[in-house]
């Protein structure tokens, strides 16, 4: 019952807390996923929100670039006149500047005309050490002549875009294909901080419908949009992050991934490591660039509600509440069932001397005649009679018999040895003896009457100046058909055998059968009678 109990008890724990492990884990889960849609749902925004910015610039640039094919000899103040246009709507473009395809020979009358305007206009290049200096001779030049804003972008003015590489591959794709062609991130001649940029060339031509093979026969120069990343992105609906996620910008075109602009509120936060969501930019023409989300450690947590924690708790306190009640009730049932043992002990037993009584005797009798029969065994029984015992009452009182019943009765339990030998208290002072497999009673009997002797409870009026029993003993084989009232009825004339024969002393059945006649024997000590 305890191990039933204790395995019972360790099976709804282990399920409860499984169980609540389990439900706290798929919420967890389900929430998680939840704030991770959302984040994505978030980026896919911000991200189409930069794409959508960036189109709109680039329509812009477009429109000046369609308005200067329409008019190739425009002047200085034509361009920013149409510029300032441009820029009033988009602040946040950085230059918007012509750069002319010039000539060796076109070069000083270049910049005599501007020179009115700017003086010591020169056309320029960047030496080693990224100082500005003057443009050396060379076969042509793509220099920066007209540009709008001027103040802000003074270094760049006249910056022959032929001594980059990277603007220079850029231009040359323009010209060829008669697109828009955007430059890799660079750093702006003009750039005060470490802001990278890119620059937009649309290229413009002498003939608009200028045959494919010819565009550069043809090519008069190209407008520029001049963009920095980071404005860009600040002003688009983008900007603004949550303080607990990072935003990256790289640039994949390469064979190695460039970062663009990093966006992160709160630079002390610790962030992993990978990128939670991106999101491909499609705006940039033959660049490829994407957008990256890293959160903090700590952005799902932040964002977690306590349902997941607060389910886990109450699953395990349900189980411990459970274990609890079901510990009380196999305390309820184990008590039920000990106190009803208990009863039933108590209706088989007697009160006075705890032995088992007649109804048990009759059931146990019963039993054990069966058993015997069914193994073909001996079954013998001794009757036991404490010797005039009225006159001990008269002599003493009752109190004084009922605690020489009660010592008696103790002696007789004491000279049984098996655990399987039964001793009743079959009436008033006659008790019974019931020995299965036992073909020799006559020694238990004797044990009987010497402990019973040996207690010395003084009685003047006995046989003896002592409490003494006589004792009627039998040892039966059992057949089918036999009675198994027979063997007390055998026993007890027995016993009256050995009243009449002087009492303290033994008187057995030597027969093995029910019908066998009894013979006294005298086991008592060797007393005068």
């Amino acid at each position: 019952m305890v191990i039933t109990s204790n395995i019972s008890k360790s099976v709804i724990l282990i399920l409860g807390i499984g169980f609540s492990l389990l439900f706290s884990y798929l919420l967890y889960q389900s929430e998680k996923d939840v704030i991770m849609a959302e984040l994505q749902q978030d980026v896919e925004r911000r991200a189409a929100a930069f794409t959508l910015s960036l189109s709109m610039k680039f329509e812009a640039l477009h429109t000046l670039t369609a308005l200067l094919r329409q008019n190739p000899d425009f002047s200085y103040s034509d361009f920013r006149n149409e510029a300032k246009i441009v820029l009033d709507r988009h602040p946040d473009i950085q230059a918007l500047e012509w750069m002319p395809l010039v000539q060796n020979n076109q070069r000083e009358e270049y910049e005599q005309r501007l020179q009115h305007i700017h003086a010591g206009f020169t056309f320029v290049e960047l030496d080693d050490n990224g100082n500005v200096i003057k443009a050396a001779e060379r076969d042509f030049y793509y220099p920066v002549y007209y540009m709008e804003p001027y103040i802000g972008n003074e270094v760049a003015h006249g910056y022959d875009m032929s001594t980059s590489v990277s603007r220079l591959v850029s231009i040359n794709r323009a010209i060829d294909s008669g697109r828009e062609s955007v430059t890799e991130p660079l750093m702006l001649v003009q750039e005060k901080e470490s802001q990278k940029s890119f620059l937009m060339f649309n290229p413009v031509y002498r003939d608009s419908f200028a045959p494919f093979a010819n565009h550069r026969e043809f090519f008069l120069g190209a407008v520029l949009g001049v963009f920095r990343i980071g404005d860009l992105y600040m002003t688009s609906e983008a900007g603004n992050i949550p303080h607990d996620i990072k935003i990256l910008l790289y640039d994949l075109t390469g064979e190695d991934k460039a970062l663009l602009h990093a966006r992160v509120h709160d630079e002390d936060k610790a962030y992993n490591d990978e990128a939670a969501y991106s999101v491909d930019i499609d705006a940039l023409f033959e660049r490829d660039w994407r957008f990256e989300v890293v959160i903090a450690d700590d952005y799902i947590a932040q964002r977690m509600s306590s349902q997941p924690y607060i389910i886990l708790m109450l699953g395990v306190l349900l189980a411990i509440a459970s274990v609890a009640y079901l510990d009380l009730i196999y305390k309820y049932i184990s008590l039920i069932k000990c106190k009803n043992c208990e009863l039933q002990n108590l209706s088989l037993r007697d009160p006075l001397t705890n032995l088992y009584n007649r109804r048990h005797f009759d059931d146990s009798l019963r039993l054990e005649w069966r058993r015997a029969t069914r193994t073909g065994s001996n079954i013998s029984m001794l009757v036991v009679d404490i010797d005039h015992f009225k006159r001990f009452n008269d002599s003493f009182g009752h109190m004084a018999g009922d605690l020489c019943l009660k010592r008696v009765a103790e002696a007789l339990r004491k000279s049984v040895g098996r655990s399987h030998d039964s001793v009743f208290r079959y009436g008033g002072e006659e008790f019974a003896i019931l020995l299965p497999d036992t073909t020799d009673p006559k020694s238990v009997a004797e044990r009987c009457r010497e402990n019973v002797e040996a207690l010395g409870i003084k009685h003047p009026d006995s046989v003896e100046d002592v409490v003494t029993v006589s004792v009627g003993c039998v040892s039966i084989h059992p057949e089918k058909g036999d009675d198994y009232n027979e063997l007390f009825l055998q026993a007890d004339r027995a016993l009256y055998d050995a009243k009449n024969a002087g009492r303290n002393r033994i008187c057995e059945h030597l027969s093995s059968k029910v019908n066998s006649q009894a013979s006294a024997i005298d086991f008592s000590r060797s007393v005068s009678r």
